[in-house]
């Protein structure tokens, strides 16, 4: 059934934000623009700011109910297309979008999915001044298939996105087992403060800031990645900015082809915490870097530029380059005022410890990324076949993303989520006797973990079947 939104749902736009002494530690969380980020990272909405009910009554703020839609529909954020259901009644910021659906007709849950599968961000009219009208957004049309099914097709897509957490909750533990093993090597940030041993970090290093090149010689593709501070994470690590990378081809001054491993620090923030920010450059004779980043050369042996990069990613130092920084619009540094900031450096042989065990913590990092990678494309695989009717709604869907957990590589896997679903051990056995999986991964770790509930002997068992000729299995 197609419906326009207003006719299924409330569209509402947030309240005014009170004064900053109308805020305190406890009350009803208040959701910002901002406060996005980190709630669709699965953080709890108690992180964010709280209003009382005498400053709530105060400021009038209405309370919006637990289920409610929000998405950014001013600012950069609403460039952004983070879509967040509220857990709770909470108040929020004039900046978000606000939809209240008639549960009877459309699920919140349902509506949730199929907002960040079409992100709204598509109504913005003037680039330069992101907004999208309420209005436009009444209006926009659905196809609102039955409740039953609206329920299904959430079914689905909670398991889905179950295994997107579980996976970014395992890349941010290791994240902050590598903060806490530096400190635990290290010492605390104070460690780090000048010292009657302390030398500035010019002692150790050269900053050799990037080359001005000329924007005529950009193009869509090219042979040379030109990286800017839009190709740096905000904890470290280089980003791919896909269709927005820029490409180089005019004439290449000597040496400003950067080579695998080479150290870069961002020297202006081109976006929120990005200054100072460093990246190790993943490839060789491919990459470029502007003026705006700066290359990290070392003077002798006595730092590893491992640990130069972990350095640089701690909250100290990036602060204190902050605080170094000028500019009012745009904050940025030079090479000499990095070069200045003193600091007691470990003994090469700490150093040197530290990047192995971190190289090893890496390794798990790269795994978990790939598999967050690999599944983020089932998760949208699923999501847009939902929405445009393509959708299977048996249990064919879940049962493929559980298994797309299995590592082939581990003799055991936790198969819980598969053997406490008899339907999903129903279907296992049916799609391995008819080989019906799409790929040969996806069959490849169902027979493995066929193999695994074969061992315990009390679930499955294998059977001669005449009829082909072969071994089947059996549900015992």
């Amino acid at each position: 059934m197609i419906i326009k939104l207003k006719e299924i749902a409330q569209v509402k736009a947030g309240n005014s934000a009170p004064k900053k002494d109308s805020f305190g530690n406890s009350g009803i969380p208040f959701v910002r623009a901002g406060s996005l980020e980190f709630l669709v990272r699965n953080l709890s909405i108690d992180e964010c700011e709280k209003v009382g009910e005498i400053e709530a009554k105060k400021s009038k703020l209405k309370l919006f109910p637990k289920g409610s839609i929000l998405f950014a529909k001013s600012g950069m954020s609403a460039k952004m297309g983070r879509v967040y259901q509220l857990p709770r009644d909470a108040f929020v910021v004039n900046h978000l979008a606000v939809i209240i659906p008639n549960e009877d007709i459309a699920t919140s849950s349902f509506l949730k999915y199929y907002f960040i599968g079409k992100p709204p961000m598509y109504l913005i009219r003037d680039e330069a001044y992101p907004s999208i009208k309420l209005t436009d957004i009444e209006d926009i049309e659905l196809d609102i298939p039955d409740i039953e099914t609206q329920n299904k097709i959430v079914t689905i897509l909670d398991k889905a996105s179950a295994l997107l957490q579980k996976r970014q909750q395992s890349i941010d533990l290791l994240d902050e087992l590598l903060r806490a093993q530096f400190l635990e090597m290290f010492g605390s940030i104070s460690h780090f403060e000048p010292t009657q041993n302390s030398k500035p970090l010019g002692n150790y290093i050269n900053i050799k800031h990037g080359f001005a090149f000329k924007s005529q010689y950009f193009t869509g593709e090219g042979k040379f990645v030109l990286l800017t501070p839009g190709n740096f994470k905000e904890d470290g690590g280089y980003r791919d900015r896909g269709e927005k990378q820029k490409y180089y081809e005019g004439p290449i001054p000597d040496g400003y082809i950067l080579k695998k491993g080479d150290l870069l620090v961002a020297m202006t923030e081109q976006a929120p915490g990005l200054l100072g920010s460093p990246v190790l450059v993943p490839e060789n004779n491919t990459f470029l870097h502007n003026q705006r980043l700066g290359l990290i050369e070392l003077k002798d042996e006595s730092v590893n530029k491992h640990f130069l990069f972990y350095l640089f990613n701690t909250g100290m130092m990036r602060n204190i380059i902050h605080v170094l920084s000028t500019g009012v619009k745009v904050r940025h540094t030079s090479p000499t005022k990095i070069e200045a900031i003193e600091v007691s450096m470990p003994a090469i042989q700490e150093q040197d410890r530290f990047s192995i065990i971190a190289s090893n913590i890496e390794s798990s990092l790269s795994k978990n990324r790939s598999s967050l990678y690999q599944i983020n494309e089932l998760f949208y695989g699923i999501l847009q076949r939902a929405f445009s009717g393509k959708l299977n709604l048996d249990i064919s869907a879940e049962l493929d993303a559980l298994l797309d957990e299995i590592n082939l590589q581990k003799s055991e896997n936790d198969l819980y989520s598969i053997l406490s679903n008899e339907e999903y051990v129903n279907s296992l056995v049916e799609r391995l006797n008819t080989q019906n999986f799409e790929n040969q991964d996806l069959y490849d770790k169902a027979k493995h973990a066929a193999f695994q509930i074969l061992k315990t002997d009390e679930i499955l068992a294998q059977k001669y079947d005449d009829a082909s000729k072969s071994l089947i299995l059996i549900v015992k």
